[in-house]
């Protein structure tokens, strides 16, 4: 399945660079919070950008990893949808500031479907090469 997910998202992810397609955030706010999300919480770590997805309260989680002049995101989809489905959670504070949660999702975040999270770094709203994270899939409820 992750090597599926891999494949569907390096295909998406292609479309979307080809296409020049630009991203913005949808109808839930972005804030930052203290602290990392809470335990449990499914992860996509290790890349220029981080972020998780929790289930208590359908929360979306972006770090910058990096001291640069890019910003993190998190681009998000639900299982089945499609790219004109996809989301975004901006964090524009920057690494010192640490995470960003963006919540009021429970009307947009299905539940019994998996959700695909993937970090991503953003220059403006255009995806910064070699700036795609793993991503991670995992169960809405």
């Amino acid at each position: 399945m992750k090597r599926s997910a891999t494949v569907i998202g390096s295909a998406f992810l292609a479309t979307v660079l080809a296409t020049g397609t630009s991203f913005a955030a949808g109808g839930y706010t972005a804030r930052n919070v203290s602290g990392g999300p809470p335990a449990g919480a499914a992860c996509a770590t290790g890349g220029w950008a981080e972020g998780c997805f929790v289930k208590e309260g359908d929360e979306i989680w972006v770090r910058d990893t990096r001291a640069d002049s890019y910003h993190a995101a998190v681009h998000w989809w639900l299982t089945g949808g499609s790219a004109s489905d996809d989301r975004v959670c901006h964090d524009h504070a920057g690494k010192a500031a640490g995470w960003t949660v963006c919540d009021g999702l429970s009307g947009v975040i299905a539940e019994n479907k998996n959700i695909t999270i993937w970090p991503m770094t953003m220059d403006g709203d255009q995806i910064v090469p070699n700036g795609a994270s793993p991503q991670t899939i995992a169960p809405t409820s």
